[in-house]
């Protein structure tokens, strides 16, 4: 899968910032032999953490309790979980960092075998730029499960829930992906997100796995995983079909306002932003136009100052029939702007350069 459009996935679902789980939490997870025989018997298994403070557990402190099956004191917990994609079975442990003692361990089953899912669950992420409920990578039994996964990949404001869902059949560029391995599968399907932070792609890497698999000789995902495959795949057949051009712009200097003259040469509807790039370094964007394909459309926008370093159309997020096509702008410098010719204006400009 082509791995530039799956760098574009970032923009969609969870925005990815601080924090990491620094602790050994897994060496001492080894050891209890609940977590060992499980490994053993599931070598795939994949082992995540969710760090909470004294005062954070002493929050959900029924909610431990209730894991452990007895009243358990706040503390500084590591709550671990060890999962099996293809069993659909995992474990929670309540780990004490300080006294490395594993409080209790839980293991539970979300489905009971490959072919029924009806227990299956898993993570959404409510995304404010597409209003969509999308994937948050991870498996889950409660709403609580996605908040204390999501807790490790954002300090920020974040809605999760999850949801029941199922195993899907999920294509490559259009044709069905044969395996026979889950390795297969993950060596087929890119993780759709960019992130250049190690101990958090690791995490996400290690949960990601617990969501796509080989079944049948097909590779499988969950619905809301497989959903963003389908995006991409649409990307790739409709994006290259988008193209976008702004013909001129005049600027007026008596009323300070810069007319842009746009043409969607392309087959399909594009959501544009406006973007202009002001002689001090700043950017600022205007809103956003609809555009139909092959279609010229004019935006207006006022108080506009006499010298300007650039001004840029992009594509951004919209809903069907509109496509989201990132890639596709166009821009026009400062002095190329009629009425922004002046002297002045090109000195400022000279030693501008594009942006990329």
């Amino acid at each position: 899968m082509n791995s530039s459009l799956a760098t574009t996935m970032v923009l969609l679902g969870l925005v990815l910032v601080s924090g990491c789980v620094s602790y050994d939490f897994e060496s001492i997870v080894r050891q209890n032999p609940t977590i060992n025989n499980f490994l053993a018997q599931h070598p795939n298994a994949t082992i995540t953490a969710a760090h909470f403070s004294k005062s954070e557990s002493q929050a959900i402190i029924q909610n431990i309790s209730s894991d452990c099956g007895k009243s358990v004191v706040a503390n500084e917990f590591y709550r671990v979980q060890v999962a099996d994609a293809v069993s659909g079975t995992y474990i929670t442990a309540w780990l004490d960092p300080n006294s490395k003692i594993v409080e209790c361990v839980l293991t539970q089953t979300v489905t009971s075998d490959g072919s029924d899912n009806n227990e299956l669950k898993e993570c959404l992420s409510y995304d404010n730029s597409t209003r969509n409920w999308l994937t948050a990578y991870s498996l889950c039994n409660s709403n609580q499960d996605c908040i204390d996964f999501v807790k490790q990949l954002t300090s920020g404001q974040f809605q999760v829930k999850c949801v029941q869902t199922s195993f899907k059949k999920v294509e490559n560029e259009g044709i069905g992906a044969n395996c026979t391995t889950n390795d297969d599968c993950y060596a087929i399907f890119n993780m759709p997100y960019a992130i250049n932070n190690a101990s958090l792609s690791d995490i996400l890497s290690k949960s990601f796995k617990q969501m796509i698999r080989c079944q049948n000789n097909s590779c499988e995902a969950t619905e809301a995983i497989s959903k963003i495959f389908a995006y991409i795949s649409r990307l790739q057949d409709t994006c290259t079909d988008a193209n976008v051009l702004i013909q001129h712009a005049i600027y007026d200097p008596v009323s300070r306002n810069l007319t842009v003259t746009i043409n969607n040469y392309g087959k399909v509807a594009l959501r544009l932003n406006l973007t202009i790039s002001s002689i001090n370094g700043t950017n600022s964007t205007y809103g956003t136009m609809d555009i139909e394909p092959l279609i010229t459309r004019s935006w207006v926008i006022e108080n506009v100052d006499s010298c300007v370093r650039s001004v840029e159309v992009r594509s951004t997020t919209c809903t069907a029939p509109c496509v989201a096509c990132p890639t596709r702008s166009d821009f026009i410098r400062g002095n190329n702007v009629n009425g922004m010719g002046s002297l002045e204006c090109y000195k400022l400009l000279i030693n501008y350069t594009a942006p990329v």
